[in-house]
């Protein structure tokens, strides 16, 4: 094996904790911060630029199905109204270097549920949320 395959991460030595308990059904987590641009076009030139309004930060949880839990959880929220503010903490490390990569993701909101799926094979729940912009630990 090469040194640079020694220094890539891989997900297999990651832990993703949702309010502080360890996620252990979890497949894949993305998170993306997105910045908002508005475009300006000024009189005397043809180029269009760009000005700075802020970001969206939004991410998707793919956890296997064990129990209705979630779907149960986000349902109760979306019926109340009342959506507690809920930390996901991300931590990947290199085995083979010692380097870690550790997120705080604050505010998660989740916007959406798949209340029944069916189908052959393990059931896999995609979980969208919003949430505040993430924290490196």
């Amino acid at each position: 094996m090469s040194v640079v395959n020694k220094q890539v991460f891989t997900g297999h030595d990651g832990k993703v904790y949702l309010d502080g308990e360890v996620e252990s059904y979890i497949k894949e987590i993305e998170v993306k911060v997105t910045g908002n641009f508005d475009d300006l076009e000024l009189c005397g030139t043809y180029e269009t630029e760009s000005v700075y309004t802020g970001y969206t930060t939004e991410g998707t949880a793919t956890v296997y199905m064990t129990s209705t839990d979630y779907a149960d959880n986000i349902l109760e929220t979306f019926e109340s109204g009342y959506f507690p503010e809920r930390t996901i903490v991300s931590t990947l490390t290199n085995k083979n270097s010692g380097a870690t990569c550790s997120y705080s993701i604050p505010n998660v909101v989740f916007t959406e549920v798949t209340v029944v799926k069916q189908g052959k094979g393990a059931i896999e729940l995609s979980l969208p949320f919003k949430c505040g912009l993430p924290k490196k630990l």
